[in-house]
């Protein structure tokens, strides 16, 4: 597998990341018990002072313009590596300061697992860039494992 696909590959799991993030923006569910409206202070209380639905909204928002950017990046990951990687990147900081900003215990948390799982997943990126012949089928597939189950997890606890 040459740089370009490996590239494309991992850029393609971030990809996948964002559609997961997108469930941050889903409504709550509307069928709820008639206790859970007294319930909700305390769960603020709990995590953070912020709920679940505000924490995943601002983190949605928050990644919104770099996700774009690598969106883009990630249409042109062949024929610019480099530049996916800065994406990545970028996108790796913005995720860290939404997490420092997180309100909600809980979402922080999940944003803290998936920023590791993204720097892990960034730096065998770049090492496959700079050294084609590192290339480890078994460990990339792991890091992307790692990485797409990390997004995924705030996708479903933000859906």
């Amino acid at each position: 597998m040459n740089l370009r696909t490996r590239t494309t590959a991992a850029l393609a799991g971030t990809g996948l990341a964002l559609l997961l993030l997108a469930g941050c923006s889903a409504p709550a569910p509307e069928a709820e018990e008639p206790d859970t409206a007294a319930s909700a202070p305390a769960e603020e209380e709990t995590t953070g002072g912020q709920s679940v639905e505000e924490a995943c909204a601002d983190l949605q928002s928050a990644l919104q313009a770099s996700g774009d950017t690598l969106n883009e990046s990630i249409q042109e990951a062949t024929t610019d590596p480099e530049a996916a990687i800065a994406s990545l990147e970028e996108f790796g900081a913005s995720l860290d300061e939404a997490s420092a900003a997180s309100g909600n215990e809980e979402v922080k948390a999940a944003t803290v697992t998936a920023s590791e799982a993204l720097d892990g997943l960034t730096e065998q990126v770049r090492t496959i860039g700079e050294d084609p012949a590192s290339f480890d089928q078994k460990k990339f597939s792991a890091t992307m494992k790692e990485y797409t189950d990390a997004f995924a997890a705030i996708g479903e606890l933000c859906s």
